[in-house]
């Protein structure tokens, strides 16, 4: 088991605290008509507006391909960890 310290624990508290902020302006934006390009855009704008940087942005192991967004994004039977950008994303009704 891994014991974290005061330090590491305030981190990722305040990481918690930052997310819940982000995730709920989202929820107030998420409608039908909205791009899901423009909902990743106002995520990045939200995190770094709380002085941090989106973890997933540039992500990659190895040789692979950074991932070009600060959120993913799925509707429906799409793949996990959308892509908001990859195609032009109109969210709708249900």
């Amino acid at each position: 088991m891994i014991v974290k310290s005061k330090k590491e624990i305030d981190i990722l508290k305040k990481s918690g605290q930052i997310l819940a902020r982000v995730l709920a302006r989202l929820e107030r934006e998420i409608r039908p008509g909205v791009y899901a390009a423009d909902l990743d855009k106002l995520a990045e704008s939200e995190i770094k507006k709380a002085g941090a940087e989106p973890s997933f942005k540039n992500y990659h192991e190895g040789k692979e391909l950074p991932f070009p967004a600060s959120i993913c994004l799925s509707v429906n039977d799409e793949i996990v960890h959308g892509i908001p950008n990859e195609k032009p994303t109109i969210l709708q009704e249900g």
